[in-house]
Protein backbone atom coordinates (compact mmCIF):
# COMPACT_ATOMS: atom_id res chain seq x y z
CA UNK A 1 0.00 0.00 0.00
CA UNK A 2 2.52 2.61 0.89
CA UNK A 3 4.34 2.06 -2.52
CA UNK A 4 0.99 2.82 -4.12
CA UNK A 5 0.80 5.81 -1.95
CA UNK A 6 4.03 6.90 -2.62
CA UNK A 7 3.46 6.29 -6.24
CA UNK A 8 0.51 8.82 -6.57
CA UNK A 9 2.92 11.40 -4.65
CA UNK A 10 5.07 10.59 -7.28
CA UNK A 11 2.72 11.22 -10.04
CA UNK A 12 0.96 14.49 -8.03
CA UNK A 13 3.97 16.02 -7.61
CA UNK A 14 5.29 16.22 -11.44
CA UNK A 15 1.09 17.50 -12.06
CA UNK A 16 2.45 20.08 -9.61
CA UNK A 17 5.53 21.27 -10.86
CA UNK A 18 3.78 21.62 -14.68
CA UNK A 19 1.32 23.86 -12.67
CA UNK A 20 -2.08 21.35 -14.44
CA UNK A 21 -4.99 22.56 -13.18
CA UNK A 22 -7.67 20.04 -12.40
CA UNK A 23 -11.28 20.67 -14.11
CA UNK A 24 -14.17 18.15 -12.80
CA UNK A 25 -18.39 17.84 -12.62
CA UNK A 26 -19.58 15.21 -10.57
CA UNK A 27 -23.17 14.89 -11.90
CA UNK A 28 -25.21 12.61 -9.25
CA UNK A 29 -26.48 10.03 -11.65
CA UNK A 30 -30.01 9.12 -9.27
CA UNK A 31 -30.35 13.34 -9.83
CA UNK A 32 -29.64 13.18 -13.30
CA UNK A 33 -32.30 10.52 -14.04
CA UNK A 34 -34.87 11.77 -12.28
CA UNK A 35 -34.50 15.52 -13.48
CA UNK A 36 -34.12 13.89 -17.22
CA UNK A 37 -37.44 12.09 -16.23
CA UNK A 38 -38.79 15.26 -14.76
CA UNK A 39 -37.90 17.14 -17.94
CA UNK A 40 -38.71 14.87 -21.10
CA UNK A 41 -40.89 12.00 -19.84
CA UNK A 42 -39.90 7.76 -20.33
CA UNK A 43 -37.54 7.00 -23.56
CA UNK A 44 -35.16 9.85 -24.08
CA UNK A 45 -31.49 9.86 -23.50
CA UNK A 46 -28.75 12.27 -22.58
CA UNK A 47 -25.47 10.59 -21.61
CA UNK A 48 -24.71 12.44 -17.99
CA UNK A 49 -20.85 12.05 -19.39
CA UNK A 50 -22.07 14.98 -22.29
CA UNK A 51 -23.85 17.12 -19.58
CA UNK A 52 -20.29 16.90 -17.44
CA UNK A 53 -18.59 17.47 -20.12
CA UNK A 54 -20.41 20.80 -21.30
CA UNK A 55 -20.19 22.13 -17.52
CA UNK A 56 -16.62 21.48 -17.26
CA UNK A 57 -15.89 23.17 -20.93
CA UNK A 58 -17.63 26.09 -19.96
CA UNK A 59 -14.93 26.55 -16.93
CA UNK A 60 -12.03 25.69 -19.13
CA UNK A 61 -13.08 28.18 -21.72
CA UNK A 62 -13.36 30.72 -18.72
CA UNK A 63 -10.27 29.68 -17.00
CA UNK A 64 -8.51 30.43 -20.44
CA UNK A 65 -9.97 33.60 -20.96
CA UNK A 66 -9.15 35.07 -17.97
CA UNK A 67 -5.42 34.06 -18.59
CA UNK A 68 -3.32 36.35 -19.76
CA UNK A 69 -3.41 36.42 -23.38
CA UNK A 70 -6.42 34.69 -23.60
CA UNK A 71 -4.89 31.69 -24.70
CA UNK A 72 -6.86 29.26 -27.06
CA UNK A 73 -7.00 25.38 -25.85
CA UNK A 74 -7.70 21.83 -27.54
CA UNK A 75 -10.13 19.31 -25.45
CA UNK A 76 -8.54 16.46 -25.09
CA UNK A 77 -10.13 13.26 -23.85
CA UNK A 78 -10.11 10.00 -22.87
CA UNK A 79 -11.58 7.44 -26.06
CA UNK A 80 -15.15 6.76 -25.09
CA UNK A 81 -16.62 5.37 -28.47
CA UNK A 82 -20.45 6.07 -26.37
CA UNK A 83 -19.88 9.92 -25.90
CA UNK A 84 -17.19 11.29 -28.57
CA UNK A 85 -20.03 11.54 -31.11
CA UNK A 86 -22.48 13.96 -28.31
CA UNK A 87 -19.28 15.55 -27.43
CA UNK A 88 -17.88 16.60 -30.69
CA UNK A 89 -21.36 17.98 -31.68
CA UNK A 90 -21.28 19.98 -28.19
CA UNK A 91 -18.04 21.22 -29.07
CA UNK A 92 -19.06 22.38 -32.29
CA UNK A 93 -22.09 24.10 -31.38
CA UNK A 94 -20.74 25.52 -28.66
CA UNK A 95 -17.92 26.81 -30.57
CA UNK A 96 -20.37 28.87 -33.03
CA UNK A 97 -22.88 29.59 -30.14
CA UNK A 98 -23.73 33.59 -29.62
CA UNK A 99 -23.77 34.79 -26.03
CA UNK A 100 -22.15 33.46 -22.42
CA UNK A 101 -21.91 29.73 -23.76
CA UNK A 102 -20.00 30.51 -26.24
CA UNK A 103 -16.81 28.68 -26.22
CA UNK A 104 -14.56 30.94 -27.59
CA UNK A 105 -11.21 29.67 -26.38
CA UNK A 106 -11.51 26.28 -27.46
CA UNK A 107 -10.19 25.55 -31.08
CA UNK A 108 -10.68 22.77 -33.41
CA UNK A 109 -13.02 19.55 -32.90
CA UNK A 110 -12.58 17.49 -29.64
CA UNK A 111 -9.90 14.56 -29.74
CA UNK A 112 -9.78 11.36 -27.78
CA UNK A 113 -6.79 9.22 -27.06
CA UNK A 114 -6.76 5.88 -25.06
CA UNK A 115 -4.95 7.36 -22.20
CA UNK A 116 -2.78 4.21 -22.09
CA UNK A 117 -1.16 5.77 -25.54
CA UNK A 118 -0.97 9.33 -23.36
CA UNK A 119 1.24 9.47 -20.25
CA UNK A 120 -0.53 13.16 -19.49
CA UNK A 121 -4.11 11.44 -19.76
CA UNK A 122 -2.84 8.13 -17.82
CA UNK A 123 -1.95 11.18 -15.36
CA UNK A 124 -5.67 12.47 -16.01
CA UNK A 125 -6.99 9.15 -14.98
CA UNK A 126 -5.04 8.98 -11.58
CA UNK A 127 -6.04 12.59 -10.53
CA UNK A 128 -9.69 11.72 -11.92
CA UNK A 129 -9.93 8.68 -9.87
CA UNK A 130 -8.85 10.72 -6.77
CA UNK A 131 -11.51 13.58 -7.49
CA UNK A 132 -13.96 10.81 -8.04
CA UNK A 133 -13.35 9.24 -4.31
CA UNK A 134 -13.20 13.08 -3.14
CA UNK A 135 -16.98 13.72 -4.62
CA UNK A 136 -18.06 10.16 -3.40
CA UNK A 137 -16.69 11.00 0.33
CA UNK A 138 -18.83 14.50 0.02
CA UNK A 139 -22.32 12.50 -0.33
CA UNK A 140 -21.24 10.19 2.49
CA UNK A 141 -19.97 7.25 0.36
CA UNK A 142 -16.87 5.19 1.96
CA UNK A 143 -13.81 5.95 1.33
CA UNK A 144 -10.84 3.07 2.25
CA UNK A 145 -8.29 4.73 4.31
CA UNK A 146 -5.84 4.34 1.31
CA UNK A 147 -8.53 6.76 -1.12
CA UNK A 148 -8.65 9.12 2.00
CA UNK A 149 -4.92 9.01 1.43
CA UNK A 150 -5.04 10.30 -1.88
CA UNK A 151 -7.82 12.81 -1.34
CA UNK A 152 -5.94 15.96 -0.64
CA UNK A 153 -2.95 14.89 -2.55
CA UNK A 154 -5.34 16.68 -5.42
CA UNK A 155 -7.01 19.12 -3.67
CA UNK A 156 -4.47 21.81 -4.57
CA UNK A 157 -4.73 21.21 -8.30
CA UNK A 158 -8.45 21.40 -8.34
CA UNK A 159 -9.46 24.52 -10.02
CA UNK A 160 -13.13 25.16 -9.15
CA UNK A 161 -15.38 28.00 -10.94
CA UNK A 162 -18.84 28.68 -11.05
CA UNK A 163 -20.85 26.64 -13.75
CA UNK A 164 -23.56 28.37 -15.87
CA UNK A 165 -25.70 25.30 -14.54
CA UNK A 166 -29.12 27.09 -15.85
CA UNK A 167 -27.68 28.05 -19.03
CA UNK A 168 -26.17 24.83 -19.85
CA UNK A 169 -29.61 23.18 -18.96
CA UNK A 170 -31.32 25.62 -21.14
CA UNK A 171 -28.85 24.75 -23.68
CA UNK A 172 -29.22 20.81 -23.54
CA UNK A 173 -32.87 21.09 -23.73
CA UNK A 174 -32.93 23.70 -26.97
CA UNK A 175 -30.71 21.35 -28.63
CA UNK A 176 -32.98 18.33 -27.26
CA UNK A 177 -36.54 20.28 -28.53
CA UNK A 178 -34.04 20.59 -32.51
CA UNK A 179 -33.59 17.14 -32.59
CA UNK A 180 -37.34 16.02 -31.41
CA UNK A 181 -39.94 18.68 -32.63
CA UNK A 182 -42.68 18.31 -30.51
CA UNK A 183 -41.31 16.77 -27.32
Amino acid sequence: MDHRLDFYRSWLSIAASLQLRLVSRAIVKKRYAAWLLDTYGPGVVINPHNVAFVLTAQVVNEFLRAMPGSPLGILISDENQEVMPDIEKSIRLLRGEEGSLRLSQIVEKGFFIESQKSHILQLCDLCAYAIRRAEEQKIGHPVKPAEAAIIPLVDPLRHTAGEPMLDVLAWLDAQQKKERPGR
